[in-house]
């Protein structure tokens, strides 16, 4: 119901505009949600209790996920505040799920296969390595490239949501 004009039984009046593309991005919080909560979760308890991979690896995937989930939860109630065309809030959702799945899937196949993925600064010239070629220090360049190539696709995603956001809030006309 309605109090001074607001609502206050916690629920939005519907957009039409939005309401499809933010149900397409509910969908794929709950399944980022699923993928950290459950898979990273099912690696992070055999981490923990048999010393199966890395405990901080797992944790970090099992954390990381999550935190990406409720993200793109509140980025989907967001959606209706920006002002973008159809075809740039399709954009948007699909950056958001990039993001998504790229950084949760990254944590993900990284701690599986007990590698580093994207490490911070330095290509190949001093540690931590960017692309590790050494078995004793996180795997080859071949176990580490499905991390490394899905954190580069989250940076892809983030760098586009960051530039449509700013449009959908901007007082600008196009």
């Amino acid at each position: 119901f309605e109090l001074d004009g607001f609502v206050t039984s916690g629920l939005m009046a519907p957009d039409h505009e939005t309401d499809p593309e933010a149900r397409r991005l509910l969908w794929h919080s709950a399944g980022v949600y699923f993928t950290s909560t459950f898979v990273a979760g099912v690696g992070y308890t055999l981490a923990l209790t048999s010393g199966v991979g890395s405990e901080t690896q797992m944790r970090t995937a099992h954390t990381g996920g999550t935190v990406h989930a409720a993200w793109m939860f509140a980025v989907a109630g967001g959606l209706r505040c920006l002002k973008l065309s159809k075809a740039q809030l399709r954009e948007l959702v699909s950056m958001v799920a990039l993001v998504g799945w790229g950084n949760t899937l990254g944590y993900t196949v990284s701690a599986f296969l007990s590698v580093k993925g994207l490490k911070p600064l330095t290509f190949m010239t001093q540690a931590p390595y960017l692309v590790d070629l050494s078995e004793s220090k996180g795997g080859t360049l071949l176990r580490n490239l499905p991390g490394n190539l899905l954190f580069l696709g989250a940076l892809h995603g983030l760098a586009r949501f960051l530039f449509l956001v700013y449009r959908g809030t901007s007082d600008k006309e196009d």
